[in-house]
């Protein structure tokens, strides 16, 4: 199994994830549920649902901005994405490469 900030570092700023990619996102995502707040169930990496993928991907990004502790070096935050409160969890953070 490949790192969070590989993962991280391998997804950041795509909207649609690889193929190569998305077996690792299920895999580090399934891996952390009863260990973060925001993944609170197992996700079938054979899905082809959309939201199901964007459920991960988002999920995935608000575990690595608000309780992943090493960053990786390479990304820097750049925003939120979507509604919300600002202080709150609301929002999908958004990470670029630098």
């Amino acid at each position: 199994m490949i790192s969070v900030n590989e993962l991280a570092e391998r997804i950041v700023g795509r909207r649609n994830i690889l193929r190569e990619d998305k077996p690792h996102l299920f895999e580090v995502y399934n891996s952390l549920v009863g260990k973060s707040k925001f993944i609170k169930k197992t996700e079938n990496p054979n899905t082809t649902c959309g939201s199901c993928h964007k459920r991960v991907r988002t999920g995935f990004w608000k575990y690595y901005h608000f309780e992943h502790e090493n960053k990786s070096k390479k990304l820097e935050f750049y925003g939120r994405e979507g509604g919300g409160r600002i202080t709150g969890f609301d929002y999908s953070p958004v990470y670029i490469k630098i």
